[in-house]
């Protein structure tokens, strides 16, 4: 590789299963009883997507569009564990019924 050539970019550790994590958690949260499993989806999304992102900031060189899949990734997987959080309490409270 010469002095002018940049390294090829590589995309953000777990920034797929990050999103699709996500995007999985919030359509869960508002099924009857796939809340467990939403929340569970959620942190994996919001800890995979933290990992992603403090593996990406060492070294490297990172695509962009990686860089925005997991950006984007955790930001839907912290709604969708705030989404759960709040409908498994209501639920609790007697507030939604079974």
């Amino acid at each position: 590789m010469s002095a002018t050539e940049r390294p090829p970019e590589r995309a953000v550790p777990f920034s797929w299963e990050c999103l699709v994590f996500g995007m999985l958690s919030v359509p869960f949260a508002f099924a009857r009883h796939l809340v467990s499993l939403a929340v569970i989806l959620a942190v994996l999304g919001v800890v995979l997507g933290l990992y992603g992102r403090w593996r990406s900031s060492r070294s490297g060189v990172w695509s962009e569009a990686s860089r925005r899949r997991v950006l984007v990734g955790i930001r839907v997987a912290a709604s969708g564990l705030l989404i759960s959080c709040v409908i498994w309490l209501l639920w609790a409270k007697g507030v939604l019924p079974l």
